[in-house]
């Protein structure tokens, strides 16, 4: 089967993350991964010239990552909000960098060691949100199988979310949870089964808000920092050749 692929950028990619986006914070969970990118990189590399020329960035020896840009233009914000509680903007004189030999797959991990700050109400909030979308697509056109049960299995993690917890990624063949999934997609469940359990889950997480056991939001400065950081240590090896 040819794969699905979705590539962000990482600004943008740190943006859906502050804004509790539940597929971006899925990504940090999934303890099963394997990265093919050696391709990707050296294409990536093979453009930043060109990249850091669009952004008047000062190709230097030095570890400060200087001219970049500041005008309200090319500031990094989010699409969907525009408070600065859930959003960065970028800055001049980050002098600091994490000392990683890997461009891309230790990078993410040092973000993903971090990954249970990003656990929070607005995580919650977005997650309901999206239920909520995908429910109301579904009562004017039925999304039989794997369309609405991405809805219970978002569920399945929230319970777990508000009681700090984590959501689960793989689950174990013997799990439960997991044959309710697969049978869901096989549409063993009447729709009304299916919307009984929706609702049901739906008003236990919403019994417990406003989940003050969580953060409000995660740690907007070290969204701030990685990017910065990713690009600088890019930028420094490309030099280093």
């Amino acid at each position: 089967a040819k794969p699905d692929v979705t590539v962000y950028e990482i600004a943008y990619f740190a943006n859906l993350l502050i804004n509790g986006n539940p597929f971006v914070l899925e990504m940090l969970f999934c303890d099963k991964h394997e990265l093919i990118y050696q391709k990707q990189v050296s294409i990536m590399r093979s453009s930043l010239e060109s990249l850091y020329t669009r952004y008047g960035v000062n190709r230097s020896t030095s570890s400060t990552f200087s001219g970049t840009p500041s005008s309200s233009s090319s500031s990094l914000s989010s699409s969907s909000s525009s408070s600065s509680s859930s959003s960065f903007s970028s800055s001049n004189n980050i002098t600091s960098y994490i000392d990683i030999d890997d461009d891309v797959d230790i990078g993410f991990q040092w973000l993903r060691d971090r990954r249970m700050q990003f656990i929070t109400r607005r995580s919650v909030s977005e997650y309901l949100a999206y239920i909520a979308k995908r429910l109301k697509e579904h009562s004017k056109r039925p999304m039989p199988g794997k369309r609405i049960y991405h809805c219970v299995r978002l569920l399945f993690d929230l319970k777990r979310m508000i009681r700090g917890g984590a959501p689960v990624i793989y689950m174990p063949r013997e799990s439960h949870e997991r044959q309710i999934l697969l049978d869901i997609r096989a549409e063993k469940y009447t729709n009304e089964g299916i919307m009984l359990m929706i609702d049901e889950m739906t008003a236990e997480v919403e019994k417990e808000r406003p989940w003050t056991n969580l953060p409000e939001a995660p740690d907007v400065d070290l969204l701030e920092t990685w990017p910065h950081n990713l690009r600088l240590v890019m930028f420094q090896q490309e030099e280093a050749k």
